[in-house]
């Protein structure tokens, strides 16, 4: 008795792995498109957010800052197989250096693949279209799987500030931000001591992705002294700061 409610209980427990198969998402990043900026990113889940700098690897910005190079762990959070999400059982998965084999990775353009998100479960259909080799750019564009509830639709973006870029920067950068849906949103610059410099934006914005302008002034136009500032934004109940530096 007690051997059959714990078997019944272990059977209702453990979640079966997840197959997105069918319906198709196109994702494209072209050569030296900012890789900081959500709309060259493929924001899968809220902590899978795929993307390639100008010459490196795939990585996860919403995870890691850069690609950790061939027989490196990047992307975190995911592993690779070549096949199909379907026949996820019988593949074998690796790192991303292990799924391209080491080779150019333009080898593997046509290729069918499978993407696994590794804290959520989920097996992706994934065929790389396009690949820029050997720092030329970091372009690259695939074709991929949506969860079987979406019908010819984008993942849902989240909110999260993505800093400034260029950062460093002179004369100008441009703030990067992405909001799951429409809000009150303030987005300032501070001081390294806690000074309020400047309101860059105080008010409501639609759901989607951002970008500010900041010419490293202060709420009356004058020039600032290079060095560190903080941006912030907060929205009901959240806040996400980043760090940029601006040089003279």
């Amino acid at each position: 008795m007690a051997l059959a409610a714990l078997m019944l209980f272990s059977s209702q427990s453990i979640a079966e792995p997840v197959v997105w198969s069918g319906q198709i998402y196109h994702f494209e990043k072209t050569d030296w498109a900012d890789w900081t900026l959500p709309e060259h990113q493929d924001r899968i889940r809220s902590s899978i957010w795929l993307t390639r700098a100008s010459g490196s690897g795939v990585f996860n910005i919403a995870l890691e800052d850069q690609s950790d190079g061939n027989g490196g762990v990047s992307p975190l959070g995911t592993e690779w197989a070549r096949g199909s999400a379907i026949n996820w059982e019988n593949l074998d998965f690796g790192t991303w250096f292990e799924f391209e084999k080491g080779s150019t990775t333009d080898s593997l353009v046509g290729v069918d693949g499978v993407l696994h998100l590794i804290t959520d479960d989920i097996y992706i259909d994934i065929r790389f279209e396009s690949w820029t080799c050997c720092g030329q750019g970091g372009g690259f564009s695939y074709v991929r799987a949506l969860a079987p509830t979406t019908v010819d639709s984008k993942p849902t973006i989240p909110t999260a500030l993505l800093g400034g870029f260029p950062n460093p920067f002179n004369p100008r950068t441009r703030i990067a931000f992405s909001l799951e849906s429409t809000q009150s949103v303030s987005l300032i610059i501070f001081a390294p001591d806690g000074r309020k410099i400047a309101v860059l934006h105080d008010g409501e914005l639609q759901a989607g992705n951002h970008k500010v302008a900041w010419s490293g002034t202060d709420g009356a136009g004058h020039p600032l002294a290079a060095g560190v500032y903080l941006v912030s934004m907060s929205g009901m109940g959240w806040r996400e700061s980043r760090r940029i530096v601006l040089l003279k």
